[in-house]
């Protein structure tokens, strides 16, 4: 027998407001929704390509640093033609360290008598089909004290663009020459789009091709264009001058890298070095 009492209810469901959600506010939420979720996928995509976008900038601003590093530090330790040897009781006798004078032209000895003073122990090229002096060449005497000045080694270094790549070709002086056969090889950069040297005897006058004062050349210029390995989301549009004819006194027109429609990234670096006076050390 069930026993009821006053004021208990007679149903076992519950007596508040039960009601449930109407189509019209399910199709709110779901806009709403929608909102959210579009704007929170907006904000995350802004960021990834922030972060890529700023990894590219920091990746070719570190590949540009170390290869203008690495081309002024290879520059600056050129020539070393000769330099003091031992003392024959009177004065010093100077020495010529073989394969490191290169003159007006190419020379594997150098010319009787040796030059005082020079900075000739270099020579540029013209890029295949182009005008633009994008390859260089110089050589330097390693000194190992160790050795007799007549057996002193030598080395001579090549930078220029081949493809879109920057390399740099070593190659000693073996027996008299330099042998190319058995030259080092070594891709520096993958993605190097411009290379110029230009030069000055004075850090007044500058000149694209230094063939006919090369003696006299004392300051080296290097104009440098590299791209991002990866693509952005931001094209490029720009002409980019690797040198102005307005600057220098063998130049028609600018020397100029045109980017049409292209979604890398583009740096341009430029330093100057001071060429040694390769005289006597």
């Amino acid at each position: 027998m069930t026993r009821r009492y006053q004021g208990e209810a007679s149903s076992s469901f519950p007596t508040g407001n039960c009601r449930g959600v109407t189509l019209v506010e399910l199709i709110v939420y779901m806009v709403v929704s929608i909102f959210v979720i579009t704007f929170s996928l907006e904000l995350i995509t802004s960021l990834l390509t922030n972060m890529e976008q700023e990894r590219r900038v920091v990746d070719i601003q570190h590949d540009g640093s170390d290869i203008i590093n690495m081309l002024l530090r290879d520059v600056g330790s050129m020539g070393f033609k000769y330099y003091l040897g031992t003392s024959n009781g009177t004065d010093f006798v100077r020495y010529r360290i073989p394969g490191t004078w290169t003159g007006a032209d190419v020379y594997e000895t150098a010319p009787d008598p040796l030059p005082a003073d020079s900075a000739a122990s270099f020579f540029v090229e013209k890029a295949v089909g182009g005008d633009v002096l994008d390859s260089l060449t110089f050589f330097r005497g390693l000194m190992e004290t160790s050795l007799e000045p007549a057996d002193q080694p030598a080395e001579r270094v090549s930078y220029f663009v081949n493809g879109g790549k920057l390399k740099r070709v070593l190659t000693s002086f073996v027996d008299g020459s330099y042998d190319a056969a058995q030259g080092d090889t070594v891709v520096i950069h993958d993605n190097t789009v411009g290379l110029v040297f230009t030069f000055s005897p004075d850090y007044e006058r500058w000149y694209a091709d230094p063939s006919g004062q090369r003696d006299e050349i004392r300051y080296m210029r290097i104009s440098l264009l590299i791209r991002s390995t990866r693509e952005g989301s931001v094209q490029t549009n720009r002409d980019f001058i690797l040198a102005r004819a307005a600057d220098l006194e063998d130049l028609d027109t600018d020397m100029v890298y045109s980017v049409e429609s292209d979604r890398h990234l583009y740096r341009k670096y430029e330093a100057t070095v001071e060429v040694p006076s390769n005289g006597i050390l």
